[in-house]
């Protein structure tokens, strides 16, 4: 399949939707409760968490943006909840670089989390990246930057893409 039949839609600015006419209210809780078997305060929890969030969207992409996110580590993180508007995996490592940038600013660092199988979280295609306050760096990874913008890889053959532009105002 190719990039442009993943991506039927050309990239737009993202823009920020109005917060909810309404809170959780206890019968969504309840329906919470029972769509993912949790319990009564999670649910209240898990709706509080989404009251909180700010939303954004663009012409792929919905996301939850939660602020000093409750990690339980103590250390101040900023939450992106991401999916495709059509619900489809996304695993576009550019596109979630791009919502990072443009969400957060380009010199934020995040990482997405492959976690042990106690701590699993895995109930749709929605994907998350945690986010470090600007300039404490994600202490594993590269140094120093090194991008193919046009998808030029010279004698190497690992199909790197050129990088996709806004779509014209």
């Amino acid at each position: 399949m190719s990039f442009i039949e993943l991506h039927p839609a050309a990239w737009t600015p993202f823009r920020l939707c109005p917060p909810p006419a309404r809170k959780g209210t206890r019968q969504e809780a309840q329906r919470v409760m029972r769509e993912h078997g949790i319990s009564y305060s999670d649910a209240k929890s898990m709706l509080s968490c989404r009251d909180a969030a700010e939303v954004w969207v663009n012409s792929r992409y919905h996301v939850h943006v939660i602020r000093d996110a409750e990690n339980g580590f103590g250390v101040p993180v900023t939450w992106l909840s991401i999916r495709r508007h059509d619900k489809l995996p996304i695993h576009d490592w550019r596109d979630m670089q791009r919502i990072k940038n443009e969400l957060l600013g380009p010199e934020i660092e995040a990482i997405e989390v492959y976690p042990a199988e106690s701590r699993l979280v895995d109930t749709a295609n929605q994907f998350h990246l945690w986010a470090l306050p600007e300039g404490i760096p994600v202490p594993v990874g590269w140094t120093r930057r090194q991008v193919d913008e046009n998808g030029n890889v010279g004698d190497r053959s690992v199909g790197q893409r050129a990088i996709e532009r806004e779509a014209a105002k």
